[in-house]
């Protein structure tokens, strides 16, 4: 009796397992539920390049891959990142003279592509513009910090296309205790410590083959490669497009395919049908033996006895093609990250709180991708640049506190105003009055700097005969006994 009681609690236990992850099940409905048990490096290696191509095929020739790259240039960047340095000394006070001389060294830097760009072609805005469209379109960027340059701040950036990092690069012992995988050669932590580049006469990788197998080997040190991280040991990274590009090109297909049955239904083409009779020449035999007759807008033909015509009309588009396109524009959303409305320029029954719960989650990614692009891309940046500027005296600090400036940096994002911005400033108001939100809270959030404003007002000349008048710098109240 105890051995059956044991026997049958263990088999039940067993079936409890064997249906605890349904996900985890075999059987005929999940058979087509395929995956992949190889290594993370391999299935990128494998895919990568496919997959970037036909990204790139999208971003040039699909409306919603198109649009979806906008999305992200437009809201992650915008008009630009704003730098905004406030170096503190050890009593916590801010040395603003010394933040307003490396804000605008940067500027100056920034604005001339001849300092900015190895190329001399683009200004800073382009590269944060470049950076994160290719980041979003091909997975990663590629973009080299040169010391050394030949202008006044001896500090340029260049950006590479990916494919130059060779995902065919791979050596497992390269003779000094690393491993390169897929052209990023790593030590034993898995910390990039080189990038292998192919390298041609003129930096372009369609000559690739022409020059055989030679590649460039740059220290970890120059290069921002940065891109979003799905798995904890990945080297390189896949297109952000890649969940969503299956459904974006049956989509395209199927509005194709639409567009073509609603042009032959809009011609009501017709055929022609002979039936006992004398014989008739509508206008000529083709080639094909089949007789063709030409009809001009708003004509009718008159046919011979033993003709008939059939008229064709598909009855395109159809009813089902509105839903059809929505319900796979809200995949597409979902896998892209963004919302509907705004990729599908689609905004017919929304209302004010609807498209706002929606715009507020988009937003929140929006935000989150600035704040990484802060830290990875344009933080290294500045760093390097402003070691660069100090030792060649564009920056005039002292070299040795390089230190309370390095780390001094913010870089303001984008920010969106709300249809009813009255609204949101009043709230804002009562926030401030009750302590609950700062000033400089409130301008953050609208994307400007608080100081910097308190500055231009203070500054700001005021027009004759208004309630305050500024001069050298001071406010004046009639009234007051000042300058009365």
């Amino acid at each position: 009796m105890r051995r059956n009681w044991f026997t049958k609690l263990f088999a039940g236990e067993k079936r409890l397992a064997r249906r605890a992850y349904a996900a985890a099940a075999s059987n005929r409905l999940l058979a087509d539920w395929v995956f992949s048990g190889i290594a993370n490096h391999e299935r990128v290696k494998a895919d990568w390049l496919t997959t970037t191509m036909r990204a790139r095929d999208h971003a040039q020739n699909n409306a919603y891959g198109r649009k979806f790259l906008q999305m992200v240039v437009k809201n992650v960047v915008g008009t630009g990142f704003r730098l905004n340095v406030v170096p503190r000394d050890a009593r916590g006070g801010i040395d603003k003279a010394a933040g307003d001389m490396i804000e605008d060294a940067f500027r100056r830097w920034g604005e001339n592509p001849q300092y900015c760009d190895m190329a001399g072609r683009k200004t800073w805005l382009d590269f944060q513009h470049g950076f994160i469209r290719t980041v979003a379109r091909d997975g990663h960027s590629l973009i080299r910090m040169v010391s050394g340059a030949d202008n006044p701040f001896a500090f340029g950036l260049k950006a590479y296309d990916p494919r130059v990092l060779d995902v065919d690069k791979n050596d497992a012992n390269p003779g000094n205790g690393n491993q390169i995988i897929m052209g990023v050669e790593v030590n034993t932590w898995g910390k990039p410590v080189a990038y292998h580049l192919k390298r041609t006469s003129d930096n372009s990788i369609e000559t690739e083959y022409r020059y055989g197998d030679r590649h460039e080997r740059i220290p970890a040190e120059e290069i921002i490669m940065w891109g979003i991280e799905e798995y904890d040991d990945q080297i390189r990274y896949m297109t952000w497009m890649a969940c969503g590009m299956v459904q974006m090109q049956h989509l395209a297909k199927y509005e194709e395919a639409e567009l073509i049955a609603s042009r032959m239904a809009a011609a009501k083409t017709g055929f022609l049908i002979q039936k006992e009779g004398p014989n008739y020449d509508p206008d000529e035999e083709e080639s094909d033996g089949a007789y063709r007759m030409k009809q001009e807008p708003g004509e009718v033909q008159l046919l011979p006895p033993g003709w008939d015509y059939k008229a064709n009309d598909p009855q395109h588009p159809t009813t089902a093609y509105p839903s059809a396109r929505k319900g796979f524009l809200q995949g597409i959303s979902s896998a892209l990250g963004v919302a509907y409305n705004g990729l599908a320029n689609d905004l017919e029954g929304v209302n004010f709180s609807s498209i706002r719960s929606g715009v507020l989650d988009e937003r929140d990614e929006w935000m989150m991708l600035q704040a990484l692009m802060a830290r990875h891309f344009c933080h290294r940046v500045y760093s390097n640049w402003l070691r660069a500027a100090m030792l060649t005296g564009q920056v005039n600090l002292p070299l040795a506190k390089i230190g309370k400036f390095i780390n001094a940096d913010t870089w303001l994002g984008r920010r969106w105003m709300w249809v009813d911005p009255l609204k949101d400033a009043q709230t804002n108001e009562i926030l401030v009055r009750h302590g609950w939100k700062t000033n400089g809270q409130i301008t953050a959030e609208i994307g400007g700097n608080y100081e910097d404003n308190v500055d231009a007002i203070t500054n700001e000349p005021q027009l004759p005969g208004s309630d305050t008048e500024t001069t050298n710098g001071q406010a004046n109240t009639p009234g007051t006994g000042q300058n009365d």
